[in-house]
């Protein structure tokens, strides 16, 4: 009987008459646990922010803060990188110190653990 009352009603109450006394049942509106995000929207530009932000510093850290090249190697238009770095506040200077790229003959020879493929050849072009 529950069951069957439970799938026809329509609101959030629901009402059991039982022979011996009626029971009254409500559904409670779902509680967020502490520090969880429910609007999906935020949630989601926050985590593409926190990706951006971690890639671009991992690309510019592999060219030494080279703009142009961190464009080919990752298949954006330069303008649009510069765009997402001045977002981010990312000074490019800061990573020329701590590059671990060199340039061998015209390829890129990362001695870095990240692994950033050029989009395209395997060679990038001048």
């Amino acid at each position: 009987m529950v069951h069957r009352e439970l799938l026809l009603n329509e609101g959030q109450t629901l009402y059991l008459n039982v022979p011996s006394a009626p029971l009254r049942i409500t559904t409670a509106a779902p509680v967020a646990e502490p520090g969880l995000v429910t609007d999906f929207r935020q949630a989601k530009a926050d985590a593409i922010a926190r990706f951006e932000r971690s890639y671009l510093s991992q690309l510019l850290a592999t060219t030494a803060g080279n703009i142009s090249l961190a464009a080919r190697l990752c298949g954006q238009d330069r303008s649009r990188l510069n765009k997402l770095v001045r977002k981010y506040g990312l000074a490019r200077s800061s990573f020329a110190e701590d590059a671990t790229t060199h340039w061998v003959k015209g390829t890129l020879e990362n001695t870095s653990a990240l692994s950033v493929q050029p989009a395209g050849d395997n060679q990038l072009r001048s």
